[in-house]
């Protein structure tokens, strides 16, 4: 993991709440959670009394703790019997954790590749590149896009692991690739024939329809489809996120100033151990070019909606 990431692991011991979501990263299905005070009279703060789960009785239920009320306890035992059988250290959890945090950065990887060097479609991931965390401009990006393409995106997982170890500089930036645990977001923007969109409607269409092409919610008759990837969408908006941030990350992707209109981007979590280490080895560019696909198909639907040339 990064060194931010690190600094905020060592910094638990300060708080004074947490929150624990196996539903996540615990592979146990949702609603498993807690909300853990240091001074449990701190949960009286929120206390409130639900009339269903709580009837006035001597010990109260966990129902009147929390922001949401009565919780199944079928999730609690789905911990409890989860981490009785995969342990909670680095046999257990931590290799299977650890193992999705590689493919999320092999996946960063793959995705902050495809960055329109030779192409009509670019994906520009929220999660920044060390260099422009530091500022070093364009020349240095693509310096370092270069660099990872050639040296991660091809390598099988042995490769890569051994490559990593016997190069110094190599590992550094991989550490510090991606997010902090195991989920990448992005968007995708495209070019005309007149250089880069720098619409952000337009923009907002392309990822829609990415999400619309690439989402369980948009088949009928309640079968999972065959797609080799699913996303899930959300958005940057002014009101949470402010117009400075908005326009930032906008302005990375080739925007012009969204004047209070929200940026629609993607979302990929890498919940499976194995899939940069299949019977087939590293999976993911199936998974990429998949993705690169919709992607075109996508621009390709909108640029002709609008009576736009490919670039």
């Amino acid at each position: 993991m990064s060194d931010y990431v690190m600094r905020q692991y060592r910094a638990f011991k300060h708080a004074d709440t947490q929150t624990v979501d196996p539903h996540k990263a615990g592979f146990i299905p949702y609603p498993a959670g807690a909300l853990c005070y240091r001074n449990g009279a701190m949960r009286d703060m929120i206390t409130f009394t639900a009339p269903v789960v709580y009837h006035g009785g001597v010990d109260p239920t966990v129902g009147v703790y929390g922001i949401e009320g009565s919780k199944p306890g079928a999730a609690a035992a789905g911990v409890y019997l989860s981490h009785a059988m995969i342990r909670p250290d680095k046999s257990g959890y931590g290799k299977l954790l650890g193992k999705c945090i590689f493919n999320s950065k092999r996946l960063y990887a793959e995705l902050v590749s495809l960055d329109g060097t030779d192409d009509y479609i670019k994906v520009v991931p929220f999660q920044r590149l060390p260099c422009e965390k530091q500022h070093k401009g364009d020349h240095a990006r693509a310096e370092q896009v270069a660099y990872i393409r050639r040296n991660f995106v091809p390598r099988q997982n042995d490769d890569l692991v051994d490559f990593l170890h016997h190069d110094d500089k190599a590992l550094e930036l991989f550490k510090e690739l991606g997010s902090d645990q195991n989920i990448v977001t992005y968007a995708v923007n495209f070019k005309t024939s007149d250089g880069w969109n720098t619409d952000v409607d337009l923009m907002n269409e392309v990822n829609t329809a990415i999400y619309q092409a690439l989402s369980i919610s948009t088949f009928d008759g309640g079968t999972v489809p065959k797609n080799p990837m699913f996303v899930t969408s959300s958005a940057f908006d002014v009101p949470s996120y402010g117009q400075s941030f908005v326009d930032g990350y906008g302005a990375r992707a080739g925007l012009d100033p969204t004047d209070g209109t929200s940026i629609s981007f993607l979302i990929s979590t890498t919940q499976d151990p194995w899939v940069s280490a299949t019977a087939k080895g590293n999976y993911l560019p199936e998974v990429v070019a998949a993705f690169k696909a919709a992607a075109k198909t996508a621009a390709d639907d909108v640029m002709r909606k609008h009576g736009l040339q490919r670039g």
